[in-house]
């Protein structure tokens, strides 16, 4: 019999324990587990990919048959993952390392992994759902006479089949639990005799292997159900967008033969309108059909065989047909208002163009009477008579036509026709229109003349009060203004509306316009000088009481800033001496012989608005800073707090640690925190949390500790470790230290469930 060189080390740890006793059995399972945990590196990187099922690194199996088989296995165990991994260049006893990287790499709450060493002639299997003993004697008895031979094709396969009959049997019990409600637990009793008068590690181990697995299964049936209830809702939600599929398969099959119909009877606009909405919607069409093949292949078995992952991506094309859909139904429903509208358009067309010939026939009847009545038509009637020529033209009656362009024409000749009914009614009436244009502008170059001559008059005697850079600007204003009233009267002078012909209306209306736009220009300016005017008259009145309240606002703000500096800012401390700066230069300006009182009121205004913001800005940082203040205090208590209750735990030490000493440099902080508020609360924040973060680390550490003390506790390793099989010799680690939980304490990580270990 060859014995790994795993277990060889774990017979010494045992041994140990044994002799030692509870308080060394922790240095000497400290030390196997780091024997353990060094004993070399993955043969191929390629092997820790959890993403691939079957690597082969010997070329010794037939990759393909291995895969086949896993995948007929997952049909009914669509939950399990399944690795195998076959290694051709490692020494006996390494393949135990390469099986610890792998679990840490890969391992699941419901897997099952192969691992095979052709040179070294050893094989590890782990089954999260089944126990140790199942699992060793397929080893054993199914693989092992495979491997003997050197089929190893055969007897991977042979033991997938066996350790999958052998998870669909413990599926099936953990379903009868899951409906009775029921758990049993395994009790083991042990005598005083199996290691210092306890419950030997051995048979805890096993009992926790057994609950581990039960547990596991019952935690699987579970996902099962979960997975039974998301096939359904898939199925339930599928209907609609199947159903709706179906209906606008139906429509866009009925519209094609609309559309057929709509393009032989089009051409031009309306045919190339007609066919990119056609287009469209065969495009939304494929789109649907598509989403609805991806929807179908997603899931090949079925809705009701459907895997976890078949449905996420079914879900996901199952969004994307719903959203093609909608999209179907636009594109469908703005071909068929193409096609409404032409067949609207072949009846209203003819129709329309008749009424249009009515009101051109009554429109050149009016231009009869107005020529009668002496006025000049000429034009408007000519243009009558084209029209109507055009109405009569229409290829409106043609069984093929551009209805849309035709449309768009007779649009534009109702819009011409409308404008030119409307200017011959009127033409009575406008004649007399003008005339009173004319005279209101008249009336207003006269009043704007009258309004420049006092505007020259009241700025001359603005020189004797205020100081000229006030009004300088406006000083241009009248000529300026003389400028357009001149330019007025030149347009005025060339209207004549009495002997204008009814042609020439326009141009004069034209020229009046531009004669009124002129007159306004000039309004605009003498405006200008009119408010230029009041608002002077209005600073030199209000400039002093300005100043004075100016005065008053900045001592208040002043003597908040005094009493309450400690919470302000230094921008804000500073401000008061500025501002009183800005007054006395106003109050100088007003002691002058011509002050510029404008400038006066409008800097006085302004600075009352500032020193009113800066108030309201200096009383709202006084607050936060007052309760940032606040805030510290308590920070810094919860602090000395933390402190004080790390040290706590850190109990009686001989020697000083290094928590001891970050507890120590972490107090010198808090004494020396900055005096600003909010870097005062962050630095008390920051050793609040760095001194509760000792302490659970502290806490952490004396867990572990007594950890070590209860595994170290027993002395015997009866009822598990390594057994020999027939053929093979190792066994299984169910039942051994760790207690069925692969690396519970020695090798680290949490993986229940069962292994086996065999060498041939």
């Amino acid at each position: 019999m060859v014995v790994t060189q795993k277990s060889t080390v774990a017979v010494r740890v045992s041994k140990a324990i044994t002799e030692i006793g509870r308080t060394v059995a922790v240095v000497v399972v400290g030390s196997g587990v780091l024997l353990l945990s060094t004993q070399g590196v993955a043969s191929a990187q390629d092997a820790l990919d959890c993403s691939i099922q079957t690597i082969d690194s010997s070329q010794s199996i037939d990759i393909d048959v291995v895969d086949e088989t896993i995948d007929s296995e997952r049909v009914d165990l669509d939950t399990t993952l399944f690795y195998v991994r076959v290694f051709g260049d490692l020494e006996p006893g390494e393949l135990a390392d390469e099986r610890t990287d792998f679990v840490d790499a890969c391992q699941d709450r419901n897997w099952i992994s192969i691992l095979v060493s052709v040179d070294g002639r050893e094989t590890e299997i782990d089954a999260a759902l089944l126990s140790s003993q199942v699992v060793d004697d397929i080893s054993r008895t199914v693989m092992s006479p495979s491997f003997a031979e050197g089929d190893f094709t055969g007897g991977i396969v042979d033991g997938i089949q066996a350790l999958a009959d052998e998870q669909r049997r413990v599926l099936e019990e953990a379903d009868e639990t899951q409906d009775s409600n029921e758990t049993s637990t395994p009790v083991v009793e042990t005598s005083p005799d199996q290691g210092g008068g306890g419950i030997g590690l051995a048979a805890l181990g096993g009992t926790a292997a057994v609950t581990a697995g039960g547990a596991g299964a019952v935690l699987l049936v579970k996902r099962r159900r979960e997975l039974d209830q998301r096939r359904n809702d898939f199925g339930s939600r599928l209907a609609d967008p199947q159903t709706r599929a179906g209906t606008a398969e139906r429509r866009y099959d009925q519209l094609l033969k609309q559309v057929d119909v709509w393009k032989r009877l089009s051409k031009g606009t309306t045919l190339r309108e007609l066919e990119l909405g056609h287009q469209k919607a065969d495009k939304a069409h494929q789109g649907v059909r598509q989403d609805l093949t991806l929807v179908t292949k997603s899931t090949p078995n079925g809705v009701d065989k459907a895997s976890s992952d078949e449905l996420d991506r079914a879900s996901g094309y199952l969004t994307n047909l719903e959203e093609s859909l909608n999209v179907q139904n636009i594109a469908l429903d703005s071909l068929l208002s193409v096609g409404a509208k032409i067949d609207h358009l072949r009846v209203a067309i003819p129709a329309k163009r008749e009424l249009l010939l009515d009101e051109v026939e009554a429109a050149i009847q009016l231009t009869d009477t107005l020529t009668a009545g002496e006025w000049d038509v000429t034009d408007e009637r000519n243009e009558l008579q084209k029209l109507s020529s055009d109405l009569n033209e229409t290829e409106s009656d043609e069984l093929i036509t551009d209805v849309f362009d035709l449309h768009i024409k007779q649009e534009e000749r109702e819009a011409s026709l409308f404008a030119m009914a409307h200017r011959l009614q009127s033409l009575p009436d406008r004649a007399e229109s003008l005339r009173k244009w004319r005279d209101q502008l008249d009336a207003s170059h006269d009043l704007e003349l009258r309004r420049i001559d006092h505007s020259r008059q009241r700025l001359a005697e603005l020189a004797n009060v205020h100081s000229e850079d006030s009004w300088r600007w406006a000083l241009e204003h009248p000529a300026k203004a003389l400028g357009h009233l001149e330019s007025a009267v030149t347009l005025l002078r060339v209207v004549n509306v009495d002997n204008s012909s009814s042609s020439e209306f326009d141009e004069v209306g034209r020229t009046l316009e531009a004669a009124g736009l002129e007159l306004l220009a000039a309004d605009d300016l003498l405006d200008q000088i009119d408010d230029l005017l009041v608002d002077l008259d209005r600073a030199r009145i209000e400039s002093p009481g300005i100043i004075e309240q100016s005065k008053n606002v900045l001592g208040a703000f002043s003597q908040f800033v005094a009493d309450h500096a400690n919470n302000l800012t230094p921008e804000l401390i500073q401000s008061p001496p500025q501002l009183q700066a800005t007054i006395a230069e106003l109050e100088h300006e007003l002691g002058l012989a011509r002050p510029n009182y404008l400038r006066v009121a409008q800097t006085g205004d302004r600075l009352n608005r500032e020193i009113d913001g800066l108030m309201i800005e200096a009383q709202d940082v006084q607050q936060k800073n007052e309760a940032l203040r606040r805030e510290t205090s308590r920070e810094v208590a919860r602090a000395q707090r933390s402190l004080q209750r790390a040290r706590a735990s850190m109990g009686w030490q001989l020697f000083d640690s290094p928590d001891s000493e970050a507890l120590d440099q972490l107090a010198q902080r808090l004494l020396n925190i900055p005096s600003d508020p909010a870097a005062g609360l962050a630095a008390a924040s920051r050793i609040a949390d760095a001194a509760v973060a000792i302490q659970e680390r502290i806490i952490a550490r004396r867990r572990r500790n007594a950890d070590w003390v209860v595994i170290g506790g027993g002395s015997s390793w009866s009822g598990g470790g390594w057994s020999n099989g027939s053929g093979w010799s190792g066994g299984s680690t169910g039942g051994g230290v760790g207690g069925g939980s692969f690396g519970g304490s020695i090798g680290g990580g949490s993986f229940g469930g069962g292994h086996s270990s065999q060498s041939w």
